[in-house]
């Protein structure tokens, strides 16, 4: 399996016993125990349950049963592998103990496994009884090809399962068991397993390692293990955004860790990691160390990307150079300059000078131009990337100096149309006037340098446009450049010492000095910000937070800019919202770590209807564990549900059909990269006509487009997310569909929790903070109809998938064509279906091809009908197995359901004041009449009884199924009004008909086995 690739790379090489663990064990656990509960999970249909213990269970957080498994036994193997390699503790572990407790940890929930109520182990044949239910499930898993010698410990194994618990189930004498390894070794793989136990569960944040009484026994048994000279410690963010917290977590693990031997994180949340560490090391952390480490972690992570990317750098419809502000946190103004020149070349690759020069003759002609100034130029690229070279210089640049410096400001333009030859042009360029904002001087002031320097390379060359503008911009900063310098401002690190202050939770033997937050400044701030009563000040639309806020930049964040509009302030004069510095760093971090060269913002960014999935770790993930999630959404590719359907052979989905999903699997160097890619021109507006006509021309060029926005993979393997936008069929009902799906699938392969919205920023900061295993924020009306509830628990994981994957096929089945799976209609098949059950059948019936259904997809319908939407054949069985006592049809539709169409019409035509008796005699006797037509061959079918048997058989069957219908599907299915059993009554038909063929098939079925079995010999 491809996911035991990523476990293994981040397991010991000489930890062959972990390894083999994972190669042979773990492929038959997901699939045995990733949808069964250790923990939470929804119990009420579980009859074995009274009614407290059911509420007890569904009350404590999800956690499936492999993930409690994995999250006992990493921890506990790399704890092992720590202590060998440092040579502390008692004796090690052979591989035997090893393997002996991995399978013992493994069985301790065994009779939450099989269901049933405690194991008993009080005499010698319960122990018996005890061991074949160990061995039994331990088989299940492939333990012999993992422990092929398991039999002869299985004696040990089920003693230290049923002794795993410190209280409750637990069998601790010894004299009736026979065991295989000494009993003082038996002892210490005892403490292991409560070890594992504890910390899969009772540590459900950083803190509690330390913090919670139930933790006490972990640092207890971690004391015996390595004779007191290991302790726990950690760190905790009291908040989680994203890729800043990330990089802050990284920047914490490289403080705790950096320069110093005898600490190992251990456990890592999306909040915090826990760290082990030897008592004698004294770890001491302040704030000043804190904000330095992670300005460093920003720096590392974003000088290099904005240098060699420049995201977020573009020019406007009117030439101007637009860019995030972050660019002057990470860069130096020569770093600037010099992106400014290359980039003004690299973001300019078409020509754009067609519109411009046209423009410039049509002022000429107007007379708003002088005639003396030339304009017999031809369109070049080039043109187009001098012009815009120079708003750079005179607008980006220069117009930054203050309005008190205009002497310096008129040294440096001097200087500079000087260097580039263009004094004779400079005047006769500021009589061409501004239109539209465009500043067509540019343009002009290109073409003639053009025109003065023919030949010209943008890059190769002696005099290359690369290398005058680089050379121009020496000549800007050379005079100018101290006074630049202070117009660079800074606007994002400087709060990271307050917001890292506030947001890190650290054990106050860690803090430097042992101070408590500032809870006096807190309040102080607090107060002073709500004691401002002049004027309005802007507000984080993403947080609202206190951290100083600016309007929102279009070309620096990744939404529609005042999209948010539920936060800003009432009455206010304009849009009074705004992006805080804080998420002003989480977006700027999104747009460099974004995969591939997406560069839409702002609105046409919005328009991707982007639905994130936040991956959270079911409590923690370990560095195995982290491992294999990062690398499955890292190689995740493009879900085609049509392939799935193909895949599933209408089969319902398993776990291990799952896992052997294409988009899953591991990509070949054949396949394309699992994120969008976006020509490197596809927002940039270098031509003045509409935007959109540049995004549409961009689009047809050959780009490759993906369904996943991601972000390159950070060092910390905490909370993970990605953004999974809609496809060319962007109705509000289509972009749900394949998230959703994704959605339910991702806890069964990763062991996680999910979270769907259409928030960019998570909605939670951990697992812990919701009991469910996916939650749905704010899901289209569809998905609430068919799942019952935007919260799913993890012992219903199994049962939704397999709903919506049922529900998507009828979609596709009835709706797709052209390779298009029309999802629109999903809306509808959910409301239908929520209506009336029977409803399924009418699309079913929009499906046929011919006069009458195909039996292969009605069984496939029926077996949706019975096993996934749990409804009852009832009426529609009942009244098949009624007519069919007396008539068969053939195999047109009109033929097999006429019995059910006589009654009905029967009932809708009749008169509102018969009695009933009197309808029920004049029902029979239209149904009587009819099969005599039957019988003489004047309608199709065929009637059963001939002769007497029409008096003494016939007529009591008739009499029976016109009655059931009458008092089942009038009066109680259509409440007994004729207008509803006109309007149901093609539903009905529809699944008596599918009924009728479902049943004709499996008689046919079992008559050709019984001709198959052969007749025994005499």
């Amino acid at each position: 399996m491809f996911y035991l690739e990523f476990l293994k790379q981040a397991i010991d090489p000489a930890d062959h016993v972990t390894r083999s663990f994972v190669e042979h064990m773990i492929p038959t656990m997901m699939e045995q125990y990733a949808v069964k509960s250790a923990k939470g999970g929804d119990h009420s249909r579980d009859t074995n349950l009274d009614e407290r213990t059911r509420h007890k269970f569904e009350k404590k957080d999800d956690q499936s049963m492999v993930s409690h498994q994995l999250n006992g036994i990493f921890p506990t193997m790399r704890l092992l592998n720590l202590l060998e390699a440092e040579g502390i503790g008692p004796i090690p572990f052979s591989e035997v103990e090893r393997r002996v407790y991995i399978l013992s940890y493994l069985m301790h929930d065994v009779d939450k496994i099989v269901q049933i109520h405690g194991i008993e182990t009080k005499d010698r044949e319960a122990i018996e009884q005890a061991k074949d239910l160990v061995a039994e499930q331990l088989r299940l898993c492939n333990v012999e090809m993992f422990f092929p010698d398991f039999a002869a410990y299985l004696e040990d194994i089920t003693y230290l399962v049923v002794n795993t618990q410190q209280k409750w189930g637990t069998n601790l004498h010894t004299y009736i068991w026979r065991f295989q390894l000494p009993e003082r070794r038996l002892l210490v793989l005892r403490r292991l397993c409560t070890y594992s136990d504890h910390i899969a569960y009772l540590v459900p944040a950083p803190s509690a390692i330390l913090s919670e009484a139930e933790s006490r026994t972990l640092t207890t048994i971690l004391s015996e293990l390595s004779d007191d000279e290991l302790v726990f410690t950690y760190h905790q963010l009291r908040e989680v955004r994203g890729l800043l917290t990330n990089v802050i977590n990284n920047g914490m693990v490289q403080l705790f860790t950096g320069g110093r031997e005898g600490i190992w994180p251990y456990l890592f949340y999306s909040d915090g990691v826990v760290y082990i560490k030897r008592k004698s090391l004294e770890v001491a952390i302040t704030t000043k160390q804190t904000v330095e480490a992670v300005q460093a972690q920003l720096r590392q992570i974003c000088a290099g990307t904005i240098k060699s990317q420049a995201p977020g750098f573009k020019f406007s419809i009117q030439g101007i150079a637009k860019h995030p502000g972050y660019y002057f946190e990470f860069l130096s103004l020569e770093e600037y300059a010099e992106l400014l020149a290359r980039f003004t070349i690299n973001r300019t690759s078409n020509d754009i000078t067609v519109v411009p020069l046209t423009k410039l003759r049509h002022m000429q002609a107007n007379g708003e131009i002088a005639p003396s100034l030339p304009m017999d130029f031809t369109p070049d690229i080039r043109i187009g990337m001098v012009g815009r070279f120079l708003s750079v210089v005179f607008l980006t640049l220069l117009d930054k100096l203050d309005k008190k410096q205009n002497a310096l400001r008129e040294q440096v333009e001097q200087e500079v149309v000087k260097y580039l030859g263009l004094t004779p042009y400079w005047k006769p360029a500021q009589t061409i006037p501004n239109k539209g904002g465009v500043e067509y001087r540019w343009f002009w002031l290109g073409a003639c340098y053009m025109r003065d320097h023919p030949g010209t390379h943008e890059r190769q060359g002696v005099g290359n446009l690369l290398e005058v503008f680089s050379s121009t911009l020496e000549i800007v900063l050379k005079l100018a450049g101290d006074e630049l310098r202070k117009q660079m401002p800074q606007n994002y690190l400087n709060h990271l010492t307050r917001y890292l202050d506030s947001v890190i939770a650290l054990p106050l033997s860690v803090r430097a000095g042992g101070l408590l937050p500032d809870f006096h400044g807190e309040l102080e701030r607090y107060a002073g910000a709500k004691g401002k009563s002049k004027g309005r000040e802007l507000i984080c639309t993403l947080c609202n937070s206190t951290y100083p806020t600016e309007e929102q930049s279009d070309n620096a964040v990744l939404f529609q800019p005042w999209v948010y509009k539920n936060k800003l302030s009432l009455y206010a004069g304009k849009n009074a919202g705004g992006v805080c510095a804080i998420c002003a760093l989480e977006l700027m971090l999104r747009q460099i770590l974004q995969k591939g060269q997406l560069r839409l913002t702002g609105s046409k960014f919005e328009a991707l209807k982007t639905k994130y999935l936040a991956v959270y770790p079911n409590f923690f993930f370990t560095a195995e564990t982290g491992a294999m999630v990062q690398g499955i959404l890292d190689q995740l590719q493009d879900i085609n549900f049509f392939t799935v359907r193909r895949q599933l052979e209408r089969r319902d989905i398993t776990i291990g059909e799952l896992l052997k999903l294409e988009a899953f699997a591991a990509p070949n160097s054949n396949q394309s990269k699992p994120y969008i890619y976006v020509d490197e021109e596809e927002e940039d507006e270098d031509t003045l006509v509409d935007g959109d006509e540049l995004e549409e021309a961009a689009s047809q060029d050959g780009s490759t487009e993906r369904s996943y926005i991601k972000f390159e993979k950070t060092a910390y393997p905490g909370m993970c997310f990605f953004g999974m936008r809609a496809g060319k069929d962007n109705d509000d009902t289509s972009t749900w569909a394949m998230p959703a799906f994704l959605a339910l699938a991702l806890p069964l392969v990763t062991n996680t929790k999910v979270v769907i919205s259409e928030m960019s920023l998570p909605l939670f900061s951990s697992g812990r903070d919701f009991r469910e295993t996916v939650i749905f924020d704010a899901p289209h009306p569809y998905l609430d109809r068919l799942l019952k509830g935007k919260r799913v628990r993890v012992n219903e994981l199994l049962k939704k998938i397999r709903l919506l994957t049922s529900i998507y096929s009828v979609n596709l089945d009835t709706f797709a064509k052209q390779g298009k799976p029309e999802w629109k209609h999903l809306s509808r098949i959910a409301r239908d279906l929520e209506t009336d059950p029977l409803f399924l059948f009418s699309y079913l019936r929009k499906q046929q091809r011919a006069d009458s259904l195909y039996a292969s997809e009605v069984d496939q319908y029926i077996h949706i009908y019975q096993k996934i939407l749990e409804e009852d054949l009832g009426n529609i069985q009942n009244c098949v197995d009624r007519y069919t006592v007396f008539y068969r049809g053939g195999y047109q539709s009109h033929s097999i359901l006429k019995p059910v169409d006589i009654v009905a019409k029967a009932i809708i035509n009749s008169p509102m004041n018969i009695e009933e008796d009197d309808l029920l005699w004049q029902i029979q006797g239209e149904l009587k009449s009819w099969l005599d037509r039957v019988r003489s061959r004047q309608a199709t079918g065929y009637a059963l009884f001939w002769g007497k048997d029409i008096d003494s058989q016939e007529a009591p069957a008739v009499r029976e199924f016109v009655r059931y219908f009458y008092n089942e599907v009038f009066l109680n299915y259509c409440q007994g009004e004729r207008g509803i059993l006109r309007s149901r009554l093609n539903r009905f038909k529809d699944g008596c008909e599918a009924y009728y063929i479902y049943q004709r098939n499996m008689q046919r079925i079992q008559e050709q086995e019984q001709e198959a079995v052969p007749e025994p010999v005499s």
